[in-house]
């Protein structure tokens, strides 16, 4: 048989397996009601404080540190440095809902109020100490996560520093954007003008 369908067969045995194991261990289970809880804390929270008038701003943000998160994480996984037991939904992509949602809400809100560097700096250490040394560990308590080759340092550097790269990239992407809207806005301010310069050049010959 052709390896790929081998491997086809595989995913297919595995993913079976996988929803066989949600089914009967993982669904309502402590770790499960332990990641549901944390999950609509999260939601409220950002939905509750979340700065409407800044949402593309603060959405691009998340949108970026999500994808950074899912990407290392589907790697991390990949090369056993740490799983997640328990999921919310019997899928593959067990990132859900850590990567995907709770990891970037909180740091999206250190985002929205750390409006200077050392504010952020502040904010973001903080969330990231909260999630290395307390959210893991209870997680490994519960059951939730198991840590291969990784360990909560790792965990907290890790999320030190991908947020404090998404806002520098933010800012310049915004920087961009600012500096070509100022351009746009002279440049039709002198198009609204040059007609009535016009007219009044056309006066002055008639003189």
């Amino acid at each position: 048989m052709d390896t790929f369908y081998q491997l086809v067969n595989a995913v297919i045995i595995s993913a079976n397996i996988s929803y066989f194991h949600w089914s009967t261990k993982e669904v309502l289970s402590l770790g499960w009601l332990v990641v549901a809880g944390f999950l609509a804390i999260a939601c409220v929270l950002l939905f509750i404080l979340i700065d409407k008038s800044r949402l593309r701003e603060i959405l691009l943000f998340g949108f970026i540190l999500t994808f950074l998160f899912v990407y290392t994480d589907v790697i991390a996984t990949e090369y056993g440095l740490w799983e997640y037991k328990t999921r919310i939904i019997p899928i593959k992509a067990s990132i859900f809902p850590f990567s995907y949602t709770m990891n970037p809400i909180f740091h999206m809100l250190a985002y929205q109020y750390g409006n200077t560097r050392w504010r952020f700096v502040s904010l973001n250490t903080i969330v990231a100490g909260l999630f290395a040394f307390i959210a893991h560990p209870l997680y490994v308590w519960a059951d939730v996560l198991w840590l291969g080759n990784w360990n909560y340092i790792n965990s907290f550097i890790y999320l030190m520093a991908i947020p404090w790269g998404v806002r520098s990239f933010v800012i310049w992407i915004a920087n961009i954007e600012q500096q070509y809207a100022t351009e746009n806005r002279r440049s039709t301010l002198f198009r609204a003008l040059s007609p009535a310069m016009k007219l009044l050049d056309g006066d002055k010959d008639e003189k």
